[in-house]
């Protein structure tokens, strides 16, 4: 599950649902050889989103290979699954509702390659339009009973069947349900033809589809000549160099964005612009793609390697670093590579992930500071903050960029763990900036921790700041005598902070933030050789899978546990308490599905999958195994790759 992560959330839930919950039926799938189109021959070259299984029957037998098939056929799992995967076919577009039709449906007669993707708007197309096919060669009958599935689940729901008896293309009006907010009648066409079934619901779509099946000298542009699309997939098969691919995925995030609002009523659309819109506006939409593959069980040893490229062409002109590369807030990801794979010495050997990321810290702040202002919602924002830490009579009085942000160097380690037994607040972490010239850093450093409300305290004779929650502040904070305070609390109500709970160290040339001052005494004092994460079995392993997927240079690279970073989530979910998490993911999930409404009211967001039907994490833990992933920048974007291992042991 840790490859889910380099995806972008439309396709990652997509995906979820694929690999964990409503694909897991093809392991009953037959096997045959595909006889048809390659999907992306098959689809036109506007399709804004794919899922792809190139070959189902090869899916089906590398996915009960791996460890999270076998834990998808835990029956223990079962309820849970089935409410998982309803739920994530509703957040994708409900292909039930949208077409009669499940990926569930598509297993008796799916022989070859299997896809769901969706077409963008266009002058002819003003409603994007949601494609579902299957190779059903040799499988004619499941085929037919595929279609009198549809036919019988449409009719149902009181539709009126359009085209005449016999017709190639079965056409539905379909009516709305009651409680629909858009009660516009929709459309499902649906045929079977040269051993390909579709469901659409746009009769020219599938109209041209038909085309495309009977006809392939009708030369139609298709998606294999999309550019964003031929060359995400082509970055993504050079990374892989020959890796038999078990799925593949693209999406246009910005026209996926467009497509998706298409579907929605305007009425139901909000008043004030989205988060995608801003990203838009800030230059990210030279982010032209993003696709790539997944391999699933390709040896022994690993469960998952997977491929990303992110695909953002330069401005014309453009060359070298991202400032020059690229316009608004996009030129903050300065990433310089290096060949770097190593782990700190006082890193411990239990933490849940550790993390290292080269990054360009002023040039980020530089670029950042539009994008900072339209989140914010109003011209200027981050200006007037900055302004507030330099010149307001109740800020720290430092410049911000200067007097820190340029003291440091373009390394940042993070690494977390989670205290147990697990709650809201359970996650730990540890970030860790080079810092250029620590002493200079110091006095900035004291004037914003005091400022800021933070006590002075020491551990082992090193002094370091602590920040508690602000409910948890009564009265004055008082200093241990350690350093002076020459400054008033300041009791005016603030933007939340970005760290609630922390402890703040600048030592041996680090700037150090923890969010426990234990936490914080690994990155000041160290560990012993025994207890060192560099001599961890799991993460030599991961390593080296991982120098050989992704040889050369990277700017970041990550090494997970995955038992105990999805194992906190799991236990929340089991829990019902993930919208009370604290945790960094917690909260800007939280953020994300938080309605406008619960949140003027400061009401807490409703859990959207109930996992009270869960066993113990502990019982189910030992199908999670260690995982790693690098970044590299490239000269027209990024590429991820990830190894996912088998949990061997214990």
């Amino acid at each position: 599950m840790e490859l889910l992560r380099t995806m972008p959330f439309p396709l990652r839930t997509l995906s979820l649902a694929a690999l964990l919950g409503g694909m897991a039926w093809l392991s009953l799938a037959p096997v045959a050889t595909a006889a048809v189109p390659a999907v992306d021959q098959l689809l036109p070259n506007d399709s804004v989103g794919l899922l792809w299984l190139p070959n189902v029957p090869d899916f089906r037998q590398r996915w009960d290979k791996t460890q999270l098939g076998e834990l998808a056929a835990d029956e223990r799992l079962d309820a849970f699954l089935e409410k998982l995967s309803q739920r994530l076919e509703e957040k994708v577009g409900g292909l039930e509702d949208k077409l009669g039709v499940t990926m569930k449906d598509f297993n008796d007669a799916a022989s070859g390659q299997a896809a769901v993707a969706m077409l963008g708007v266009t002058s002819a197309r003003p409603r994007a339009a949601v494609v579902a096919l299957v190779d059903a060669t040799g499988r004619d009958q499941q085929a037919k009973e595929l279609l009198s599935r549809i036919d019988t689940r449409l009719m149902q729901r009181g539709s009126e069947k359009l085209s005449a008896a016999g017709a190639k293309i079965t056409v539905y009006r379909v009516p709305p349900a009651e409680d629909a907010k858009d009660k516009t009648p929709r459309t499902v066409a649906c045929f079977h033809e040269a051993n390909c079934v579709v469901a659409t619901d746009n009769q020219a779509v599938a109209e041209e589809l038909a085309t495309r099946l009977t006809k392939p000298a009708a030369n139609l542009p298709s998606l294999s000549q999309n550019q964003a699309y031929s060359t995400t997939r082509k970055n993504a098969r050079l990374a892989a160099r020959g890796v038999t691919e078990t799925v593949v995925w693209f999406i246009d995030p910005f026209g996926y964005d467009t497509a998706a609002r298409s579907l929605e009523p305007v009425e139901t659309l909000p008043d004030k612009k989205d988060r995608v819109t801003l990203m838009r506006e800030q230059g990210f939409d030279a982010v032209k793609g993003v696709g790539g593959l997944i391999a699933m069980a390709s040896d022994a040893r690993r469960d998952f390697v997977h491929h990303t490229s992110i695909y953002a062409p330069p401005k014309p002109g453009g060359s070298g670093k991202a400032t020059d590369r690229y316009d608004g807030a996009l030129r903050m990801f300065e990433l310089p590579n290096t060949a770097e794979l190593s782990v700190e010495p006082w890193a411990p050997r239990v933490v849940a992930s550790y993390k290292t990321i080269r990054l360009d810290l002023v040039n980020l702040f530089d670029n950042v500071g539009s994008l900072f202002s339209a989140f914010a919602g109003y011209d200027n924002a981050f200006e007037t903050t900055m302004e507030y830490f330099e010149n307001d009579p109740y800020g720290p009085k430092i410049n911000l960029r200067n007097e820190i942000v340029a003291k440091l160097g373009d390394r940042v380690v993070v690494m977390t763990d989670y205290k147990k037994p697990i709650t809201p607040e359970s996650e730990r972490y540890l970030m860790v900036f080079d810092a250029r010239d620590a002493a200079a850093i110091e006095e900035p450093l004291r004037k914003w921790m005091t400022n800021d409300g933070a006590e002075l305290k020491a551990v082992d004779g090193v002094p370091y700041w602590e920040i508690v929650p602000e409910e948890e502040l009564n009265g004055p904070v008082e200093i241990d005598g350690l350093l002076p305070l020459d400054a008033e609390l300041d009791t005016t109500p603030r933007e939340e902070r970005v760290f609630r709970r922390a402890a703040v160290c600048l030592h041996q040339n680090q700037l150090v933030v923890g969010s426990d001052v234990e936490f914080l005494k690994q990155a000041l004092f160290g560990v012993t050789e025994a207890e060192s994460l560099q001599g961890s079995i799991d993460l030599a392993a991961t390593l080296n899978e991982l120098k050989q997927i992704a040889p050369g240079p990277r700017c970041a690279w990550t090494f997970s546990r995955t038992d105990q970073t999805l194992g906190s989530v799991y236990e929340l979910v089991r829990q019902g308490k993930m919208p009370e998490s604290e945790s960094f993911f917690g909260r800007f999930l939280n953020r994300v599905l938080t309605s406008d409404e619960q949140r003027e009211v400061g009401a807490v967001r409703d859990q959207r999958i109930d996992g009270a039907e869960l066993p113990p994490f502990a019982e189910v833990e030992s199908y999670f195994g260690p995982s790693a992933r690098s970044g590299k920048t490239e000269k027209d974007g990024w590429t991820i790759s990830g190894v996912v291992l088998r949990r061997t042991g214990g």
